[in-house]
């Protein structure tokens, strides 16, 4: 947590953890109070063993913080939380502002490429994991590039953001 003023709470999506929003994190603490955090399974959390409910960790943390309202920002599995926990506690959210977010019902396409790549990662390590995800059919972009041979991101030797940039700069993009 770090700035002051009224909160923002940047909630990560599923395959990363809180350090996605390093960048932006930095900027909205020169204006607003900004708090991010680690997702369960994500970063430096624990795993869980009994069933828990992420809007309520989010709800639990925003009352320990004596936290009344917030704007709410969140990425994939993030903005599924903030939009659970903006349904559970309207009166606690300021905004809500939802990216390419799982809303309930996720795709089986998409539960089945997380598997897929979750095994991969803790079989064969990170670069798998980012090779599986990166190339599934699910994936969009990348799907096409890798139907027409163009390298992915993965063949960059480049941070993730940078690998990204490359390839989109590289890949012509079809209707």
């Amino acid at each position: 947590m770090s700035g002051s003023g009224r909160v923002i709470v940047l909630l990560h999506g599923g395959a990363v953890d809180r350090r996605a929003w390093d960048d932006q994190f930095t900027e909205f603490a020169a204006k607003y109070k900004v708090i991010r955090y680690d997702l369960r399974r994500a970063g430096k959390s624990a795993s869980p063993d009994k069933p828990f409910s992420n809007s309520e960790d989010l709800y639990q943390l925003l009352r320990f913080l004596k936290v009344d309202k917030a704007y709410l920002v969140g990425i994939s599995r993030g903005g599924g939380i903030a939009f659970d926990f903006t349904l559970e506690h309207p009166e606690m959210t300021e905004a809500l502002v939802l990216v390419s977010s799982n809303l309930g019902n996720t795709p089986r396409a998409y539960t089945d490429m997380f598997e897929r790549t979750t095994e991969a990662g803790k079989k064969n390590g990170a670069a798998a994991a980012a090779r599986v995800w990166g190339l599934d059919p699910y994936q969009g972009p990348l799907r096409e590039a890798a139907r027409d041979g163009i390298p992915g991101p993965m063949s960059y030797g480049m941070t993730p953001p940078g690998r990204l940039r490359q390839f989109f700069s590289t890949a012509s993009v079809r209707g």
